[in-house]
């Protein structure tokens, strides 16, 4: 019955047809098979696209018995956990994430995770803590600009560190020289 429900799946998504259609089907084929990473993944994806982030959390919860280091889980489960206003366990899952992820896991989203602690630390009045995580993404990822514009802008807003602000800063501007954000925090910067 797998077989025969994951074909099914197949041709509608070749057709494009309407989620309310294709889910019933995923719920079937999860129903006798719970660990069909395809299935999983693909109600994962249905629940971010309608922003249900309850729903979100619940499939990545359920993918994550099987799947238990693939780092992509985490970063949806904790930025549907921001969402819901929910910045502490956000954290906690970011964390959680990191710490089981695989050896090859995208450096990349490695260090978004550790920018998005970082902005929910300075969101909880957590400085030293955020400023920490922005440390850690800039390990993994260098260029992460929203990383150096986030962070050169509380050093500014707080006046600190703000030969260490004006590296970042111009950095961004360097690697985005037409982004308005950029360039407002890069004049927050040299105002400060």
């Amino acid at each position: 019955e797998v077989e025969i429900a994951e074909v099914y799946v197949q041709y509608l998504l070749y057709l494009k047809k309407d989620s309310s259609l294709v889910i019933p089907v995923l719920e079937k084929i999860l129903t006798i098979e719970p660990e069909n990473r395809a299935a999983m993944l693909q109600m994962l994806v249905y629940a971010i696209e309608r922003n249900d982030y309850e729903s979100v959390v619940k499939y990545a919860d359920n993918a994550l018995m099987y799947i238990p280091d693939m780092l992509e889980l985490y970063y949806y489960k904790g930025v549907s956990y921001n969402m819901l206003d929910r910045k502490e366990e956000s954290i906690e899952v970011f964390l959680d994430g990191l710490e089981k992820r695989s050896n090859d896991a995208d450096l990349e989203l490695v260090s978004r995770l550790w920018s998005m602690i970082g902005d929910t630390y300075y969101e909880l009045d957590k400085e030293s803590e955020a400023y920490q995580a922005y440390d850690s993404a800039l390990v993994y990822n260098p260029n992460n600009v929203i990383t150096l514009n986030n962070y050169a802008y509380y050093l500014a807003l707080e006046g600190k560190q703000l030969q260490k602000a004006l590296e970042m800063s111009s950095k961004c501007i360097q690697l985005e020289p037409e982004n308005c954000t950029y360039i407002d925090t890069h004049a927050w910067v040299l105002f400060s």
